[in-house]
């Protein structure tokens, strides 16, 4: 017999809590997403450990605590949240929260645009970092060859 994990009940948990946090069809309420988000992380939705960890990054109904955030969007990307996945690469790039690691984001973000996260796949396309550290600068050669040739 298969469990209720299995039988999608903590996607239910976090389709419920996405409706109070962002306040679809009813008013925005912290305190309901937040007992929601509990039990679907609790259930092992990286979705909710993902939202979750982002309510305590804002502040969103609870006290700000970047260690517990942190933790939940470690989890949440363990467990496969494209999102999760994203915010963690985040802080790899930029060293906030975690020890910077280029190469740890860069595949990160691969790993979240594959499941589907647009934010990830556009840090991939723009290429705004490279492996040794120093951000790329634009090149203007083109933009200055097109204004030549008005």
């Amino acid at each position: 017999m298969k469990s209720a994990k299995a039988h999608g009940c903590a996607d239910g948990q976090f389709r419920i809590a996405s409706i109070y946090l962002d306040g679809v069809g009813t008013p925005k309420d912290y305190d309901k997403a937040y007992y929601w988000l509990s039990k679907g992380a609790a259930d092992g939705n990286a979705r909710a450990m993902s939202a979750l960890g982002g309510m305590y990054a804002d502040g969103k109904g609870v006290k700000v605590d970047a260690n517990k955030s942190l933790d939940l969007f470690l989890e949440g990307a363990k467990n496969g949240c494209p999102y999760a996945k994203y915010t963690v690469a985040e802080k790899y790039r930029t060293g906030a929260g975690l020890p910077k690691d280029l190469k740890k984001a860069k595949a990160l973000y691969e790993e979240s645009a594959k499941l589907g996260c647009p934010l990830a796949a556009e840090k991939l396309k723009l290429n705004t970092f490279s492996l040794a550290g120093e951000h790329k600068k634009v090149c203007l050669l083109p933009i200055a060859i097109f204004f030549a040739m008005m």
